[in-house]
């Protein structure tokens, strides 16, 4: 997806999982095992790529012990 595409919200919100996530001292993988699903698809949500529905949002906050209201604060 060319850059010029993605949306800032995402993007915010990508940076605000990896920043949870890397303050867990959890990798990519780790959170993918953890939800469910690929490592590429943590991937593409932390760089804004892809949009998150809420079901996995939920799954994403309650692994890296926080809320989705924290997540989305931006």
């Amino acid at each position: 997806m060319p850059d010029y595409l993605i949306k800032p919200h995402r993007i915010k919100l990508g940076e605000a999982i990896r920043t949870r996530r890397i303050k867990q001292g959890m990798t990519q993988q780790k959170l993918a095992i953890e939800i469910n699903c690929g490592q590429s698809n943590i991937w593409r949500i932390e760089t804004g790529r892809t949009s998150v529905g809420i079901d996995k949002l939920v799954k994403i906050a309650t692994a890296l012990d926080t809320t989705v209201k924290e997540l989305v604060s931006f």
